[in-house]
């Protein structure tokens, strides 16, 4: 793909976002006044049970478009240079499992609970091991997002009871490694060269296609490669997957 293709491709993501973002907030907007009415109001069991699906329903293409407006914004930095500034490897990975968390739960309402290293919501768990110390010289919301995708897609592609991510991350003397592994069913071998192509998607044996745009892994990718590291994978079937992110110190 040339360089016009994909800065006309980057525009055009934009604009979709942009334009679907005002009619979504508008139509989520609704959809709360009238959800917080419920316990006012006599709604039929059809109606109570509508109304819960569009407000999900709403939830959920809001979070799609924000995903493609996050690509875009992706595709505009790819060619130039990156505003990097020291962070907190682990505060930012602490704040990148809670967003995670919100993509991924149907009970938003439920509190996200942060005990030590330990981080849950329902039935998900996040283990965090991370020096506190640990500094990572990266631009700021392209890093949170790609950490973001990678917990997301690690409690996403998971259908056992407990959803249990463990996060690594370790200091080397020239790079820093993040790590984040899953208990979810693994990878066959055709598609672990498959996953980082955009709009790409695993189907899932048991639930179907997750939904999505297939557009995290290649963040994840693109954001690692601009940083001048890499992100890896090594997945066995039936035992989980573990994706790594290696930037230079």
């Amino acid at each position: 793909m040339t360089k016009k293709t994909e800065d006309f491709g980057g525009r055009i993501l934009a604009l979709v976002s942009h334009k679907l973002r005002t009619p979504l907030s508008i139509i989520n907007g609704y959809s709360e006044a009238v959800m917080a009415q419920k316990t006012e109001e006599n709604f039929s069991p059809f109606t109570d049970k509508a109304l819960d699906e569009i407000h999900k329903q709403g939830q959920h293409m809001a979070d799609l478009v924000y995903k493609l407006l996050q690509f875009s914004k992706l595709i505009e930095l790819e060619n130039k240079p990156l505003e990097k500034t020291s962070l907190n490897l682990r505060e930012t990975l602490i704040d990148a499992v809670k967003k995670a968390i919100t993509f991924v739960t149907e009970n938003r309402n439920l509190k996200t609970a942060v005990k030590g290293d330990t981080i849950t919501h329902g039935p998900f768990r996040v283990e965090i091991s991370c020096p506190a110390k640990i500094a990572v010289m990266a631009e700021q919301t392209l890093i949170s997002t790609a950490l973001t995708e990678l917990v997301e897609n690690a409690l996403k592609f998971n259908n056992k009871p407990e959803k249990v991510v463990k996060i690594t991350c370790m200091e080397n003397v020239s790079n820093i490694s993040i790590s984040v592994k899953d208990e979810g069913p693994g990878l066959r071998p055709g598609e672990i060269n498959k996953i980082f192509d955009k709009f790409y998607q695993v189907e899932d044996v048991f639930t179907g296609q997750v939904g999505g745009w297939g557009l995290g892994l290649p963040f994840v990718k693109t954001t690692a490669e601009m940083h001048g590291g890499m992100v890896s994978v090594v997945s066995d079937m039936g035992l989980g997957s573990v994706f790594s992110i290696t930037i230079p110190n």
